[in-house]
């Protein structure tokens, strides 16, 4: 393709010079000076960031910028960007290159030696080809703290971090400085450190094969040559930031698998921050060049404001009347300038191409180690959906990843953010699937509970302390992929919840998404609710659990559940137990990005999907509010909105319906919360909402069919009706109504 230098460097040169004008004082004062931005005393505040004189006649209102006009911004070509000019060096001796200070130490040198740092190939140094920039360099090592290490080689746990990298890979327009508190964190344990940075002049120049590539292979030669010397057998953790360190990181993985595949099997981690975005999106890299160029003047280095109390997930949002921030005036024509821009330049074939081989070892080809995606639903960079999507994929391929949504914190900024420790966190789970010390046989533990045995109370209390483990990584939108096969309320109703796999498949062969109300009015909630409990610890990318209105403490206590526990246990420990997962559902799903599912309905506080991802879903339901209105709303024959005659909730009508999906492109409302006799109803006229129902012959005496709805991989539907079982026959009681608004 030769170097993009030429296409690259001029719009975003362009972009840099209204930059310096417009934040050099108050922006919204400056954006009303915009005609004027090349004359006058303007001229002057930026002429420390520009050489050569810009003329009056050769000026352009950003406005009239155009996608076509960006091919040719000759005017601006001789402005010189603020960047760093580094030339790397490629020491033949290494050793030469070691601080003296360093050096000095006999402890750190002999903690050098003994991991054997000082053998590695090719570090990099640096000169400075201009006076007025702090130095920086490609990647730079980090020796561990001396009181971190334990040179006696006793333990077990300081041998293999001696024999550990961990890998920082920055984020656009990232310097050494900015990842020396991530190093300084991990040396103080014990590890050593490589911080990676492109700097955004390599980035601006990119070609194919370029200096930037050059960078990242120079640093892949001296992780193999480390790794392939005569020692034990030495490892590689990735820690990555935004989506620059996402993709570096997959360059490093092809090049692993092109020069050497077995040092693929070296890498035993990746932990990836505020990322990733897998599409080509010009949005994203427009929002990613913007907060790179604007630094602390960019909306993207602020989360959401919100009125909001402490809590023990962090950030509680008790009113979804929050205010997101806007971007002033002259970043949105910076942020409509780089759209234009890179939909442009993500199009042009050796770039998409490129892009594209990355992407596809990122998805296909990660190796076989533990992966952490660290994210916010605040970020202004990378949508939290998209990063959600993308950890679903990895489980669905059989990877073990963990997920943490920092929910208010900005893009790569959770280390700043103090939010507070999950107070409610579960233990943490060895690998064999148990929890301190104790292992589960789920296999047959679900064979144990659909013969009709209870689990004991000490198992009971290890499976709902391992699901918790693995329900508080879902979002509180959580992305689900086509297959998938819808279901509503089951209440207790086991041997119908067993009919309902014969009549849908069993998992894992068959995904399923379960819209809540499990336990109370049935005479077999504990049953129902362990086995699915049991599913989602065997099958966790299979199954999605949803919280419905009778998932609480409160109704559990008048509708049955509680006293089922007491009659089977003995005593309210395994009440405790199950009750305390269902802080840990996640409140709605969303298939394929076009249909909602959730218990309830709509809230007026919701006008969005990324509205459902603040609420803090980690406690009781509350009586009132978007959380309450999500678990308790239903359909009406009406336009808006209306009291709802449960005592909690909304009646909310057909607009409402259909502006809620327009907004967020969805195509359907799937919920359940409501008895339909034929098993299945559609509402209005558009068809935009569904309730589904699910437990047949509701309460052992309504005498309804239940359904099911199926979407296949085209997201065609199609609906199965079944029956009441046998033993529902049995329990039979006079065919009477059931108290509607419960």
């Amino acid at each position: 393709m030769g170097s993009l230098s030429g296409i690259i460097q001029r719009p975003l040169v362009a972009a840099a010079a209204v930059i310096a004008a417009s934040v050099s004082a108050d922006v919204s004062e400056k954006f009303s000076s915009l005609k004027s931005l090349v004359r006058g005393s303007e001229s002057d505040q930026i002429a420390a960031s520009v050489s050569g004189s810009v003329h009056d006649e050769r000026s352009l209102w950003v406005s009239q910028i155009s996608t076509s006009k960006l091919k040719d911004l000759s005017f601006v070509s001789r402005i010189r960007l603020p960047v760093p000019n580094v030339d790397l060096l490629l020491a033949p001796n290494p050793s030469c290159k070691l601080a003296p200070s360093v050096t000095s130490l006999s402890a750190l040198r002999s903690a050098y030696q003994s991991a054997e740092l000082a053998k590695a190939s090719k570090p990099a140094a640096f000169t400075i080809g201009a006076s007025l920039v702090a130095p920086d360099v490609s990647y730079k090592w980090h020796l561990p703290e001396t009181s971190a290490l334990d040179l006696s080689g006793s333990s077990s746990c300081a041998s293999e971090k001696n024999r550990t990298v961990v890998v920082l890979l920055g984020w656009l327009g990232s310097k050494q400085k900015h990842l020396k508190k991530y190093a300084d964190w991990y040396t103080s344990r014990g590890y050593h450190v490589i911080t990676f940075t492109l700097p955004m002049n390599e980035i601006m120049s990119y070609k194919v094969g370029g200096k930037a590539e050059k960078n990242v292979e120079s640093l892949v030669n001296h992780l193999a040559d480390w790794l392939d010397e005569e020692q034990q057998q030495k490892n590689l953790v990735f820690h990555t930031f935004s989506n620059t360190g996402w993709l570096t990181y997959g360059a490093i993985l092809e090049k692993f698998q092109k020069q050497d595949s077995s040092l693929m099997g070296r890498v035993k981690g990746s932990i990836v921050d505020s990322a990733p975005v897998a599409a080509a999106d010009p949005t994203v890299w427009a929002s990613g060049f913007s907060a790179a160029l604007l630094k602390k003047n960019s909306v993207a280095t602020r989360g959401s404001a919100s009125s909001s109390c402490e809590s023990n997930m962090g950030t509680r949002i008790n009113s979804i009347n929050f205010s997101e921030p806007k971007p002033a005036a002259t970043e949105t024509v910076l942020l409509l300038i780089l759209e234009k821009f890179f939909g442009v330049i993500l199009n042009l074939p050796k770039v998409n191409r490129r892009l594209a081989d990355v992407v596809e070892t990122l998805s296909s080809s990660q190796p076989r180690c533990p992966q952490l995606y660290i994210y916010s639903s605040a970020d202004r960079v990378i949508p939290a959906g998209q990063v959600e999507s993308f950890i679903v994929e990895q489980r669905k391929a059989g990877h073990e990843v963990r997920a943490c949504n920092f929910i208010s914190s900005p893009h790569v900024d959770h280390f700043r953010m103090t939010v507070r420790v999950n107070k409610k966190s579960p233990s943490k789970s060895n690998a064999s699937g148990g929890i301190k010390g104790r292992a589960m046989d789920l296999d047959q533990w679900i064979s144990k509970v659909k013969d009709g045995q209870h689990l004991s109370e000490d198992e009971l209390q290890l499976l709902c302390e391992y699901v918790k483990e693995i329900l508080i990584e879902e979002s509180n939108v959580q992305p689900v992929n086509s297959p998938v096969t819808v279901c509503g309320d089951i209440h207790g109703q086991f041997h119908d919840l067993i009919k309902l796999f014969q009549t849908g498949g069993h998992v894992p062969d068959t995904n399923y998404i379960f819209m809540g109300d499990f336990v109370d009015r049935g005479y077999n909630s504990l049953e129902v609710f362990t086995i699915l409990l049991l599913l989602k610890a065997r099958h966790p990318a299979n199954i999605t659990l949803l919280r419905g209105n009778h998932e609480s403490r409160q109704l559990t206590q008048v509708y049955g559940f509680y006293d089922e526990c007491q009659r089977k246990y003995g005593n309210a420990n395994a009440w405790r137990y199950c009750t305390d997962v269902f802080d840990y559902l996640t409140i709605s799903a969303i298939i394929d990005s076009t249909v909602l599912c959730v218990h309830g309905g709509l809230s007026p506080d919701v006008r969005t999907i990324d509205q459902i991802r603040l609420v803090d879903r980690n406690c009781e339901i509350p009586h009132e509010g978007p959380f309450c209105d999500l678990m308790w709303s239903d359909p009406e024959d009406i336009e808006t909105w209306a009291v709802s005659p449960r005592g909690a909730g909304w009646l909310f009508g057909s607009r409402v319906t259909t502006e809620f999906n327009h907004i967020n492109k969805l195509d359907l409302v799937c919920r359940a919360h409501q008895l339909v006799q034929e098993g299945l109803k559609y509402m209005f006229q558009d068809k935009g909402l569904v309730t589904v129902w699910s437990a047949p012959n509701y309460c052992y005496r309504c005498g309804n069919v239940a359904s099911i709805l199926i979407f296949d991989e085209n997201m065609e539907r199609d609906v199965k009706y079944f029956n009441e079982t046998e033993e529902n026959n049995q329990m039979r009681g006079p065919r009477t109504g059931v108290p509607y608004f419960l």
